[in-house]
């Protein structure tokens, strides 16, 4: 009998991509979301812009107010460092000490928040659909530009629609944001600056479409090589086992006599690096007499 294929934190050592698109918001105890909402909640864990609640939630349908949301878009950027040195009372409402202010004192300097007409930032005050634009088209410095007798954010709309960055839902410009919708605008306009926005939109739709569309394009990569090398007279090479590549997650299937499956799979990601893993268990809900062997592959 063939051994069944067994895969645990099988993340496609092959993948070309800038970022990582893979279902990393299972990651949070109140998973899982709605697949768009995962995919940009996904990206941003993956780039470490954001981590989660303290006990452990997302809460994708929360509101975000002014100051976190300062914090995932800048966190976000991968050309953005932040620095002790950038908080200051760059507002009446920003103390030094708070946990925001460099944050917000950044993203003054570099003009993407003025404040309200009475000089404060309101950092409490909930972020809405046209000021998330107007951030995000200033930090990834869209060209944007607004008539007088247009509202103050029609430039922006005009910008992001362009970079095809809004999001793909029916949603006011004055309606406040909620944890989800922040998730998968600043996801889009990081994916859209990397040149990977096509992948993303992918994603909010089903990541294994994803891999599949990096597995095509490596091997379409790994043939034009090919074509370029020329070919030896005498090969004295060894013939290269043929590896059969699994979707992840893995699908399931009946286990069926003298059949070869990927019947399992995983994802390990801890939230150290410092983490070493050494053991894995794999437990079944009954006892199985005709599975010969396991085959863990990393």
């Amino acid at each position: 009998m063939k051994r069944f294929l067994l895969v645990l934190g099988f993340l496609l050592p092959f993948q070309a991509s800038a970022l990582e698109f893979r279902n990393l918001s299972l990651l949070y105890t109140d998973a899982p979301f709605l697949p768009a909402e995962a995919a940009g909640i996904s990206l941003l864990t993956s780039v470490d812009a954001i981590e989660g609640n303290p006990d452990g939630t997302f809460r994708p349908s929360r509101s975000i107010n002014r100051a976190e949301f300062l914090k995932i878009v800048l966190l976000s950027h991968p050309k953005i460092r932040m620095s002790s040195s950038d908080a200051g009372r760059c507002f009446p409402d920003v103390k030094k000490d708070d946990w925001f202010s460099p944050y917000v004192c950044l993203a003054k300097k570099r003009d993407m928040v003025a404040g309200y007409p009475d000089g404060t930032f309101k950092p409490e005050r909930t972020v809405n659909y046209a000021e998330a634009l107007k951030i995000l088209s200033e930090l990834y410095e869209y060209v944007a530009y607004s008539g007088d007798d247009e509202e103050w954010y029609a430039g922006y709309v005009r910008a992001a629609k362009f970079h095809k960055t809004t999001l793909p839902i029916a949603l006011t410009f004055d309606q406040p944001l909620t944890r989800g919708q922040m998730a998968r605008l600043a996801a889009a306009f990081r994916a859209e600056h990397e040149g990977e926005l096509e992948k993303y939109r992918l994603s909010e739709k089903n990541f294994d479409a994803v891999i599949a569309m990096e597995i095509a394009e490596k091997v379409s990569e790994e043939e034009a090589e090919d074509a370029e090398e020329p070919e030896a007279e005498e090969p004295q090479e060894e013939e290269v086992p043929t590896v059969t590549v699994y979707p992840f997650p893995a699908r399931s299937h009946h286990l069926l006599l003298g059949a070869s499956h990927l019947i399992a799979s995983g994802m390990v990601r801890p939230r150290s690096e410092s983490v070493t893993i050494e053991n894995v268990t794999v437990k079944l809900r009954e006892e199985s007499k005709t599975i010969k062997s396991l085959t863990f592959v990393d």
